[in-house]
Order: C-alpha cells, then sequence, then structure tokens
C-alpha cells in the first residue's frame, strides 16, 4: 500500500510540472504567443510574430520555413526607420518586402515608401529602410515575406508594426 501511495504521488508530482508547459505550448491564441516590448518616445516596436498559423489546435506550427518575423518602427527628426527580422528555419529562397505605410486616422493606411531584399540561407535576416515623413500622421512598417523553391510559392506572411504617431 505504502508503495502504491509513494507512485501516485510521484505521478501527481511529475503531472503538476510538466501539464502546464504542455497546455502553454498548444495554446492558440495570438496573445499567448506574442512577445510584447516596448522602446523610447517616437518608437514603437510590433508584436514579435512567431508564425503563429496553428493547424487544428495541434500546437505544431504551419508554416515550416519561417521562425519569426519582427517588424519595428522609429521615427527621429522627420526621418522614419523601419527595420524587420526574419529567422529562417530551411535555406529557401525568401523575398522580404517592407512597406512604411501612412494614414490621417490609424486604419486606412498607403504606401509612402517601400525596400525589399532577397535571402537564400537559414537563420537571422536583417532588412531595414528610412523614408522623410510629415507631422500629423500615424505611421507603421508593414513587411510581406515570400517563401519559394525555384518558381513556386511555399509560404508568404504578411506582418506589421504597431503604428507610431508623429
Amino acid at each position: 500500500m505504502k508503495k502504491m501511495i509513494k507512485y501516485v504521488f510521484v505521478f501527481a508530482l511529475i503531472s503538476t510540472l510538466i501539464l502546464p508547459q504542455v497546455a502553454y505550448s498548444s495554446a492558440t491564441e495570438a496573445s499567448e504567443r506574442e512577445i510584447v516590448y516596448e522602446e523610447p518616445d517616437n518608437t514603437d516596436s510590433s508584436n514579435i510574430i512567431i508564425t503563429d498559423e496553428y493547424e487544428n489546435n495541434t500546437g505544431l506550427l504551419r508554416y515550416q520555413n519561417v521562425s519569426s518575423i519582427s517588424p519595428t518602427i522609429s521615427i527621429s527628426s522627420g526621418t522614419a526607420n523601419c527595420a524587420t527580422i526574419v529567422v529562417m528555419y530551411n535555406s529557401k529562397e525568401g523575398h522580404v518586402n517592407i512597406s512604411l505605410q501612412k494614414s490621417a486616422d490609424n486604419s486606412n493606411f498607403s504606401n509612402v515608401a517601400s525596400w525589399s531584399d532577397d535571402y537564400s540561407s537559414s537563420g537571422s535576416h536583417s532588412s531595414s529602410g528610412k523614408a522623410s515623413v510629415t507631422n500629423g500622421y500615424y505611421y507603421r512598417n508593414e513587411t510581406t515575406v515570400i517563401v519559394k523553391s525555384g518558381t513556386t510559392v511555399l509560404e508568404t506572411i504578411y506582418a506589421q508594426s504597431n503604428s507610431v504617431y508623429y
């Protein structure tokens, strides 16, 4: 009997330590997967997108080539700095398009400037661009990542920074 109680106690202890981690890894709410951080005045960072497309609530990522996308925007002295870091799992052809967007109402955005970059290896890739901006508008960085194998598009992923009022 004592041996049985010992096994039940050990099982309960192990379950208490492991189950919360399993439950978190299968979470499907975006807010549970996004990492938010703040920067100083006139700077705003997006939530880091950790490929938030899940299949059948299994906790498995749908994207097989992109680990994360992190678009950011900062504005200083009339110049917007847009940057995006893309982390790739595999050595596929990647195309990153960064668009600086502008809005008077923080709702309807239009493109002001854009920059693009290509790469073909796994790991972390950084792309950026700068453009002049005017006061009285909201600005954001909208990034599109297209992953290809030859001419076949494998994945298309969109991510946006939070908007910044300047």
